[in-house]
């Protein structure tokens, strides 16, 4: 009689002796780790993301986080090469080849305010549909290229003024992840906060932040930082919220 196994959404199991195991990867016995690709990287179902980097992330389609699984949704999305999730057209195919629906996706939320930003009208449209490169500009800016934010809204209401119909909209962060000090995000002791290129997928512009949102103080970097915040994560401008209190100074109501 063949017996049945339990898996947690990102592969975790009771020990076996058997050799293939979740997904039909082949499962080390002695690890509890997964070869993933050939052996290319082993996955780990315990901390639920790759032992080691992966080689097209972040600027290809491996993603933002080079150790993520499954981008983060592994219920719907499966990674057999180490390089990159099936999603989409493939699952919805062998899911119905299957006679199964695939469920559907988490969306990311964002209820963290944490700047405020002036701008052109003309602009709007193009920054409320998401950060790109065409926002970033280089040279005069005394934190580097990328986007700018006040950390309040009369840091902001000057460049309103100057602006062609101006307007300021909210940065929003995603409820996800928690942005890396110098390099998601740079802010110097004055409220002048630097949104990186690298973080950009993670950042979302709102004209009205959304009801019982809070507000997020991001702590002064470089030569301004208080103290020396240790980096945990290898992606290039976000990670997962870990020591949330190394990296957010100050949370409280939006009013």
């Amino acid at each position: 009689m063949r017996g049945h196994r339990t898996y947690s959404p990102y592969g975790y199991a009771l020990k076996s002796q058997e050799a293939v195991g979740f997904n039909g990867a082949h499962l080390d016995a002695l690890t509890g780790h997964y070869a993933l690709g050939n052996g290319y990287r082993s996955y780990d179902p315990v901390l639920m993301r790759f032992l080691s980097a992966d080689s097209v992330s972040p600027f290809a389609h491996g993603g933002l986080n080079a150790y993520a699984y499954c981008l983060g949704d592994p219920v719907n999305q499966q990674d057999p090469s180490g390089h990159g999730v099936w999603d989409g057209l493939l699952m919805l195919v062998f899911g119905r080849l299957l006679g199964r629906k695939p469920m559907a996706s988490i969306e990311p939320t964002y209820t963290r305010a944490f700047g405020f930003h002036a701008t052109d009208g003309w602009n709007v449209p193009s920054l409320l549909s998401g950060l790109n490169a065409g926002h970033s500009r280089a040279g005069r800016q005394s934190l580097g290229e990328g986007t700018y934010f006040g950390s309040t809204l009369e840091k902001v209401l000057p460049y309103q003024r100057q602006a062609i119909d101006g307007v300021i909209l909210k940065g929003m962060l995603r409820d996800d992840v928690s942005l890396v000090p110098n390099v998601g995000y740079k802010a110097d002791p004055n409220g002048v906060i630097l949104i990186t290129p690298a973080a950009y997928d993670v950042i979302k512009m709102v004209q009205e932040v959304p009801a019982g949102a809070t507000y997020v103080s991001l702590p002064p970097t470089g030569i301004f930082a208080r103290k020396k915040t240790t980096q945990r994560s290898t992606s290039l401008g976000a990670e997962a919220p870990i020591d949330a209190k190394d990296r957010i100074r100050e949370t409280r109501t939006w009013q």
